[in-house]
């Protein structure tokens, strides 16, 4: 492919070797595309509005694939070059993470101390079951069925 390519541009395959060593040389032409692109790269600001997105998101769905398919409608939407995988992956848990805590508090808000203490039983891990409760509870249920 590179002999192709350098055939139609009249260069030396070998110098395109030489290329991909020279650090500061790539760095200039990405920033070179990113100019003519009209793209910047991923900031801090970029990951906090996508962890509000994807927040956003978890309330259509629990399922990673919508998350960050959110995401990236987000970032392509605003010119942003992409992070890599495992970036959109800890933001996409980060995402489900806020808001599910986020539903816990809303769902708690109105509940007495003592209901609140009940609940909290309810959640904690059981060391002899392994598992909540409440998860036992729906496990037993589900059998049932």
């Amino acid at each position: 492919m590179l002999g192709l390519l350098a055939k139609q541009i009249g260069a030396d395959p070998a110098l395109f070797d030489e290329y991909a060593r020279q650090t500061e040389t790539r760095r200039e032409h990405l920033l070179e595309l990113q100019r003519l692109l009209h793209l910047r790269g991923f900031g801090l600001a970029d990951w906090r509005s996508s962890l509000q997105v994807g927040a956003d998101a978890v309330w259509a769905t629990d399922r990673g694939e919508p998350i960050v398919q959110a995401m990236l409608a987000h970032l392509r939407a605003n010119r942003v070059l992409l992070p890599v995988a495992a970036v959109l992956e800890r933001t996409g848990l980060a995402a489900r993470a806020r808001a599910r805590k986020k539903t816990f508090e809303t769902l708690a808000a109105g509940l007495s101390d003592s209901e609140r203490d009940t609940l909290t039983r309810l959640l904690t891990i059981d060391p002899e079951l392994r598992r909540s409760r409440f998860a036992a509870g729906l496990f037993g249920v589900a059998r049932a069925i």
